[in-house]
């Protein structure tokens, strides 16, 4: 499928991929990567209705970093270095603040020159712990008008398991035990955010459906001090 993105600095057409569903086996996964395991990751042709099994995974944004480069290199058969991030998102539930991430949604691009035109590739990969599936969306823009900024996390001394835990003991446990943990935690870090410098924890309530519903308590951690600033 092919769409316009407008800019101030002209058109970019966006070419649409079919997106790609795998299942995993979450409790077995990490164990599996370091044993080298094969066949980690399982094609399906449809993301699965959830199954309502809920599992709990105890991963922090290293383990998602396993999961990633296994994932490009095993299935993709790609170069996980050959891409430069653009954001990072982690989450869980509130009563998990101390269990790990459940799920993670990451950008990736890459610029490429091809024929007399260059164009960026972006990548979306969703994993999502809970009813053991990922997720992974390509995307192209033709030609490349605009150059994206991209995080460069290993420089990065801050992790989002430490802004998880800066979060907490800077009014965040307080926050989620006032609705009784009936919320939700995610720690961003989005390259070239008008809005945040580093990385984001936000604390956000369910509604009487169980749906999301409005913002509990937002934060802005530098990613280099730790330093946090409410919002």
């Amino acid at each position: 499928m092919l769409i316009s993105s407008c800019n101030f600095f002209g058109r970019e057409e966006v070419k649409f991929f079919p997106t790609r569903y795998f299942l995993i086996e979450p409790q077995t996964l990490l164990e599996s990567i370091e044993q080298n395991k094969a066949n980690l990751f399982t094609p399906v042709d449809d993301m699965p209705p959830d199954n309502n099994q809920h599992i709990t995974v105890n991963w922090e944004q290293s383990d998602y970093t396993k999961i990633l480069t296994t994932l490009f290199t095993t299935v993709l058969q790609d170069d996980i270095n050959d891409w430069r991030p653009d954001g990072i998102s982690l989450s869980l539930m509130c009563g998990q603040y101390n269990q790990g991430f459940q799920g993670g949604y990451f950008t990736f691009f890459k610029n490429l020159k091809e024929s007399q035109d260059e164009i960026r590739m972006v990548r979306i990969v969703n994993i999502t712990a809970w009813d053991k599936t990922i997720s992974v969306a390509d995307k192209e823009y033709r030609p490349k008008l605009v150059n994206w900024s991209s995080l460069d996390l290993a420089k990065t001394k801050i992790t989002a398991d430490d802004a998880l835990k800066i979060a907490e003991r800077t009014g965040g446990r307080d926050t989620r035990l006032a609705v009784e943990n009936n919320c939700n935690i995610n720690v961003a870090f989005i390259s070239g955010s008008p809005r945040y410098e580093g990385w984001w924890v936000r604390y956000v309530p369910f509604d009487a459906n169980g749906q999301p519903s409005g913002i509990l308590l937002e934060f802005d951690i530098d990613p280099m001090t730790g330093k946090p600033g409410k919002k």
